[in-house]
């Protein structure tokens, strides 16, 4: 149907396997995910760059004090949300080259990487559940994102670790060829 991009997973093809989806995310779709923690960065570093200017340039009162680098280790200390934030940014926009996503007759595949390619895959009769979401911006340019859940936990309150399509084209008809696999 859709496999326009199953030849990024011909490295862990098994040989009775056949591709029945392949998607790319879209890149602004794929980038939203990041845009909020971005956006508390940015307003972090702004307010540390206004606590920063006041203090170096005198304050209100206009006397600037003697110039010590224990106030700059402070702030880039200070900084670490929005190191944080910009760090988790640019993983996002390097990860984007490497993200594929596929469905085939046997299970599901994610890829994915930074400096090399990593891949994840999720056998249909390990899948748990499985849900298909377009917010209003997705859904406005015909975009939606699959999480899939196949039973992992995280951390100590054991949360449920979900596996996602991000900003997938026709993602209403993914889910579907996901759900008959799943069912099968």
């Amino acid at each position: 149907m859709y496999i326009s991009h199953a030849q990024q997973f011909e490295q862990i093809q098994n040989p009775s396997e056949t591709f029945i989806w392949s998607g790319k995310p879209n890149r602004l779709s794929y980038l939203r995910q990041g845009l909020s923690f971005l956006a508390f960065g940015l307003l972090w570093l702004a307010f540390d760059v206004f606590i920063m200017g006041t203090f170096f340039l005198g304050g209100l009162e206009g006397n600037a004090p003697e110039f010590d680098f224990r106030f700059i280790a402070f702030f880039a200390i200070h900084l670490i949300p929005f190191w944080g934030s910009f760090g988790y940014f640019v993983y996002l926009l390097l990860n984007y080259r490497n993200a594929y996503y596929a469905l085939t007759n046997q299970r599901v595949l994610l890829r994915s990487g930074v400096f090399g390619v990593s891949y994840k895959s999720l056998p249909y009769e390990k899948i748990v559940s499985a849900e298909v979401k377009s917010g209003l911006l997705e859904n406005s340019r015909g975009l939606g994102s699959i999480r899939i859940f196949s039973g992992e936990v995280k951390g100590r309150n054991r949360s449920r670790k979900y596996d996602s399509f991000f900003g997938i084209t026709t993602p209403y008809d993914v889910y579907r060829i996901l759900q008959t696999n799943i069912a099968e």
